[in-house]
């Protein structure tokens, strides 16, 4: 007898039993009776939720093992897994069942980066032979050796060892191939991973890629060879993401630490981000061991870099940040934000590259270097510069603009200005226009400084502004020289200052000055 047949006769016999009982009349037996009626009500729907589960099972298959071992992916396609285990607690005993890893028991990694439907049905439903365990980070491993992930693997799942003498590079390499033509994501741990060459990613157009580690003070990544450190390359409205991670070199590199490349030319619709990053010659800074470039941003669109180190050579060599479209002829590069960025020993801090617009750097410090920010000769294009409460403290003209910016706010920020000829604030082109001037502070402690801001030449159309803006032991306040036009200055304070206000331009306007 089938188990439904059998269950139906039982409720039927059941329903017989309570029946005669209700029509036999009341006696000293009548308790007795009640009490059988009822043991056997209770057999019988314990027997009908046994019936349920063997109905159940006989229709999807038997139950996963118990919370504790994750069910497994078997199956028959070229990237299925045979057999899987236990997946561990950190503290190495079993741990509970996680959706990463039941995720990563029902998907190998090979057949996700594929969509290989043949492989993704079988992994799907063979569920039998537990023996999964947890190789590194978020990647999991069967006994065959095949890995799975919940969306990211983590470099030692292919080679990768933070020792400070394995080469990383092929281990790289293969995490790399493993996604195809899928978003890129590769974890890093705690330790230093040597570079033999450059490391270098170049999804499809339609691949997002994220590179993190576990911080910048503890996830090293070292380049000992003269050579480009990473490269990574997306298409039109891709991300790319890179945390945690610092990029060191053993010595002199004329190459770029990380350099990032975008076919966006005028926006995207996802956001880009370079958070608790660190770029520097391996040790204790030394003068021999800097990047010639640290970070270069080509085409890349809103874009955010937050909690970022940029080290150079005591001012000689190293650029710091550079921001820019690699084709400024037919892309844009739009809107960059950085924060709490330290710029240390840069020739260069802040490059404003080509064709680049919407820039706001604040809560960040310029010190030790040349020049903290610089929009320099050629830079065509470029619009929309905004620096707030920030630190300049450098040996050269701190704020630096020969190139054709228009619309520049200068607001809340404290300059500490350098001798004589330099300038804390230097504006030389007569395409530049729209200028505010605004809450700064220009002073030098020690000797009697350079000038505080500088004029030379700027654009027909300009409506620029100076006011508010105190000024301490300097040469000049302002001064505004025979190309500068229509400009006002007002309501500026000046303390020690030998000229406050040097006007030989067109159309300004001068207003009083308090003492």
């Amino acid at each position: 007898m089938s188990p439904i047949v059998e269950v139906f006769a039982r409720v039927r016999a059941m329903i017989m039993i309570s029946e005669c009982a209700q029509r036999q009349r009341p006696s000293r037996h009548s308790l007795k009776q009640e009490y059988i009626v009822l043991r056997r009500f209770m057999t019988a729907l314990a027997f009908i939720c046994h019936a349920s589960v063997v109905l159940v099972q006989s229709v999807v298959g038997p139950p996963s093992p118990v919370i504790g071992s994750i069910a497994t992916a078997g199956g028959t396609g070229a990237n299925s897994a045979a057999a899987n285990t236990v997946l561990a607690a950190p503290d190495g005993s079993p741990g509970a069942a996680t959706m990463r890893a039941l995720v990563a028991a029902d998907y190998p990694l090979a057949a996700l980066k594929a969509n290989n439907p043949s492989d993704l049905a079988s992994a799907a439903t063979a569920r039998t032979n537990p023996g999964f365990t947890n190789v590194a980070g978020d990647d999991v491993m069967n006994a065959s050796g095949q890995h799975f992930a919940s969306g990211c693997v983590a470099i030692e799942a292919f080679g990768g060892v933070g020792n400070g003498s394995t080469d990383t590079l092929a281990a790289w390499n293969a995490a790399v191939s493993s996604f195809r033509t899928k978003d890129i994501c590769i974890k890093f741990g705690v330790g230093t991973y040597v570079f033999s060459n450059t490391a270098s990613a170049t999804p499809s157009g339609t691949a997002h890629i994220r590179i993190f580690g576990m911080g910048k003070s503890v996830t090293h990544l070292l380049w000992n060879v003269n050579v480009a450190g990473m490269i990574l390359t997306t298409g039109n409205e891709m991300t790319v993401e890179v945390d945690g991670l610092d990029f060191e070199t053993r010595s002199f590199n004329a190459n770029t630490a990380l350099a990032v490349n975008s076919s966006d030319c005028s926006g995207s619709k996802y956001s880009s981000h370079f958070n608790d990053l660190s770029f520097r010659g391996q040790g204790n800074y030394l003068p021999s061991s800097y990047w010639t470039n640290d970070l270069l941003i080509n085409n890349l669109s809103d874009v955010s870099a937050t909690d970022v180190d940029f080290f150079g050579n005591r001012g000689n060599h190293t650029t710091g940040l550079t921001y820019q479209s690699s084709n400024p002829k037919t892309c844009v590069a739009i809107v960059l934000n950085v924060t709490h960025a330290n710029f240390i020993n840069d020739k260069i801090g802040f490059l404003y590259g080509k064709a680049a617009q919407g820039v706001t750097i604040s809560q960040s410090n310029f010190a030790n270097g040349l020049t903290g920010i610089n929009v320099p000769v050629g830079s065509i294009g470029t619009a929309q510069l905004s620096v707030s409460d920030s630190q300049f403290n450098t040996t050269n003209d701190q704020i630096l603009i020969k190139g054709d910016l228009v619309g520049c706010q200068i607001m809340n920020n404290v300059f500490t200005v350098p001798a004589s000829p330099w300038n804390g604030i230097y504006i030389n082109n007569a395409s530049a226009n729209w200028f505010t001037i605004l809450g700064n502070i220009f002073e030098n402690t020690k000797t009697t400084g350079g000038d505080g801001i500088q004029v030379n030449a700027n654009g027909a159309s300009n409506v620029g502004t100076i006011t508010g803006n105190g000024f301490y032991n300097l040469g000049f306040g302002v001064g505004l020289q025979a190309g500068s036009r229509h400009w006002t200055v007002a309501s500026n304070s000046y303390n020690h200052v030998t000229t406050n206000v040097s006007n030989s331009g067109v159309s300004n306007l001068v207003g009083v000055a308090t003492p």
